[in-house]
């Protein structure tokens, strides 16, 4: 099934400026093909003939524990499920032609605003984080440094109810609500802003890697996040970017 096999980024596996190590997931299409084989008069809605042959074995088994397990009023076959409102085949579609998009930017949908680059055009985002393409990687890091930002957390506070633990939820649905302009390379701000990002993204690499060398397979996404933030916020690069993020969103 290794052409079933793809790289999966949850909110999990995000942290301030970079990745973690990818999840995987087998999915009813092959990597290099854009489309999923959907077919509404097959199990679970996808052409069978279009799976390697212990892929179809593993879909009809999973199809029916599918239909056998969904609610009465549930209407939708496991394809459309696992596609619904296009998540999946939007980002296949975009994979097909991102010649021209040099770079998907991810971010949390909820707790403290977090991003990162996400430079692996053949890996699928999950539900639970939302991507935007930039036009270049200029862009990306003006992107990366404000989503990133403690002065955005603060902004994007005054939007949102705090779930039960005290942290953002819905952050997807009032980020842009806040005054971030589009991105402008003749505006100073915006490119000291980016440059900023690019610094911060370099720096938290180098403090990632740290961080696996000493904790290995102990290192969690919760202590690579808070280490992070520790290190953005206690050095000058972290200190770059609150400055100028609070400049941009007017409460710097």
């Amino acid at each position: 099934e290794s052409r079933h096999l793809y790289d999966v980024h949850l909110g999990e596996t995000v942290v301030p400026y970079a990745t973690l190590e990818p999840l995987k997931a087998i999915l009813p299409v092959k990597r290099g093909e854009y489309r999923m084989p959907a077919d509404d008069d097959e199990p679970g809605g996808i052409r069978l003939g279009g799976l390697e042959r212990r892929m179809r074995a593993r879909w009809q088994a999973i199809s029916t524990i599918w239909d056998e397990n969904k609610g009465r009023a549930n209407k939708l076959n496991l394809q459309e499920r696992l596609d619904y409102h296009r998540e999946l085949s939007s980002q296949l579609a975009w994979q097909q032609d991102s010649s021209e998009r040099m770079v998907r930017l991810v971010y949390s949908r909820s707790g403290q605003p977090t991003a990162t680059l996400l430079d692996d055009n053949g890996a699928i985002v999950d539900k639970n984080l939302y991507w935007v393409t930039c036009q270049d990687m200029q862009e990306a890091n003006y992107l990366l440094a404000i989503i990133n930002s403690d002065a955005l957390a603060k902004a994007v506070n005054t939007y949102t109810t705090p779930n039960w633990a005290g942290n953002t939820r819905d952050l997807e649905k009032h980020l842009w609500k806040l005054p971030i302009p589009e991105f402008d390379a003749a505006n100073p701000l915006h490119g000291e802003l980016a440059e900023a990002g690019a610094a911060a993204a370099l720096g938290a690499s180098a403090r990632l890697a740290e961080l696996r060398a000493q904790r290995g397979n102990r290192l969690t996404v919760t202590i690579a996040r808070r280490e992070l933030r520790a290190w953005l916020r206690g050095g000058p690069a972290g200190a770059a970017v609150e400055g100028l993020a609070g400049r941009l969103l007017g409460n710097g």
